[in-house]
């Protein structure tokens, strides 16, 4: 037999070879039967997941990791389990692998396990993976009131994770160790300036001690907005979430919406609002939305169906249903009907958006008077959530210029006094909270502020 041939017979065996192996690793491949998700999400997201096995061949480490972290985010804990530790079979020292599995087995209650598989990605992880992973095994030590053993989790969880800083002022104020953790808090309120948890364990802290509460500190308290992100979970799991079915869509119609594309995000919110979609088990208030945007498209048209809609199968429609219901009735020309609907939507909610609404009808209608006001009214919210913003600054200007139309509405009067406070002009302010009083004898807040010492 000649070279050639030997050779060919050669490769011919080995190829051979490789598909009977090929062929007993996909015969053996695990089976993996998917959960019920279609019962629980849009079809979809229901579909690609259900498809998610399929897209591997053969039994590896990608394959179960992969199945395990989609279940994972999608609350199927059982199951997520069950694919993590085949996956930890296949790379036991994968970090990413064990910081999963152990954020799973906290949701099953198996702390101990869990504590373990953080401690293991904590030690191989990255520096991020390890931060986080300290700050799990501190929560879940927490969980087994082992507090010693949970603060020194969260102190090697390192100075810049915010959260463990956080939570290890927390317990130095309950055991009465408040003085120690006022460096903590300080070093935080610098890091995550206005944060209302931190400001209120700053407050308790110097109350353990017993020190007078500084006015300053209490107004910007009542200021004060959540922003420390003591539970890591939601973006965790949605950025596995955010890759299936209708969370991906209605990210790119966001996506378009944002790019000024409104036309085209309004045409891909009807596609994802048609019956059988089961929208309505991830996103109940996508008809809404689909609802406004075409309204912000100029289609009357098509958002009409949208809103009657929203009034049939709503038994209580919300305040932006009533707001574009207000929308749909002016574009007819029905002036009286969309003053009614705004009106409505006013009384559940106001937003500076209605008032500018019915400020225009007045001033269709020759109202000046009325027109002013909601003018004003409009200003006055838009200048208290910039106040509440902790933008004084934007706050003041944009109440100035409210007062400039109509200095009849104490709550105004206010909010102009907080922000010349704040930006250090105690006689301007005290004018202003003494003007509320005038309009509203009865306003306790500004009657507080006068009665303050300085």
């Amino acid at each position: 037999m000649n070279p050639r041939a030997r050779l060919l017979r050669l490769l011919v065996g080995v190829e051979i070879a490789v598909a009977a192996v090929l062929f007993g690793l996909r015969l053996n491949a695990t089976c993996v039967n998917t959960p019920l998700v279609e019962q629980y999400s849009d079809s979809a997201t229901g579909r690609e997941i259900a498809s998610l096995p399929d897209q591997f061949l053969f039994d590896s480490a990608a394959k179960f990791r992969s199945l395990g972290q989609v279940y994972l985010a999608f609350g199927y804990f059982s199951k997520a389990d069950a694919c993590l530790r085949r996956a930890a079979e296949f790379e036991p020292s994968n970090a990413e692998t064990a910081f999963a599995h152990g954020f799973c087995l906290e949701r099953l209650g198996q702390i101990d396990e869990a504590i373990t598989l953080l401690r293991r990605a904590a030690e191989r992880g990255s520096a991020r993976l390890a931060d986080e992973a300290w700050y799990h095994v501190g929560r879940n030590l927490l969980r087994l009131e082992q507090a010693d053993e949970a603060a020194a989790a969260f102190e090697r969880a390192g100075e810049s994770h915010s959260p463990s800083v956080y939570q290890r002022a927390k317990l130095l104020v309950r055991s009465g160790r408040a003085d120690e953790a006022l460096p903590l808090l300080d070093r935080l309120a610098s890091q995550v300036p206005n944060e209302l948890h931190v400001m209120q364990l700053r407050e308790q802290a110097n109350r353990a001690l017993g020190r007078e509460i500084d006015a300053e500190d209490h107004a910007a308290l009542e200021r004060a907005m959540p922003g420390l992100k003591l539970d890591d979970a939601p973006g965790f799991l949605s950025a596995v979430r955010d890759r299936f079915g209708l969370a991906r869509d209605v990210a790119q119609v966001n996506r378009d919406r944002q790019n000024g594309k409104h036309a085209a995000a309004a045409a891909r919110m009807i596609e994802l609002i048609r019956d059988g979609t089961g929208w309505t088990n991830r996103y109940p208030w996508l008809l809404q939305d689909a609802a406004a945007l075409q309204l912000e498209s100029q289609n009357v048209a098509a958002a009409k169906p949208l809103v009657d809609r929203l009034f049939l199968e709503q038994r209580c429609p919300t305040p932006k249903a009533w707001e574009s219901r207000g929308e749909i009735e002016f574009a007819a020309g029905n002036v009286s009907q969309a003053r009614d609907a705004w009106e409505h939507a006013l009384r559940m909610r106001p937003t500076s958006d209605v008032h500018l609404r019915l400020a225009s009808l007045d001033r269709l209608a020759g109202d000046a008077i009325n027109e002013r006001r909601h003018y004003a009214l409009a200003g006055q919210l838009a200048g208290i959530e910039l106040f509440r913003a902790n933008k004084i600054a934007e706050a003041h200007r944009t109440l100035r210029q409210a007062l400039a139309i109509d200095e009849s509405l104490p709550e105004m009067w206010f909010h102009v006094g907080e922000t010349e406070r704040l930006l250090g002009h105690p006689g301007e302010a005290a004018a202003a909270f003494r003007r509320c009083l005038e309009l509203n004898p009865d306003h306790p807040r500004a009657r507080a502020r006068l009665d303050r010492k300085p």
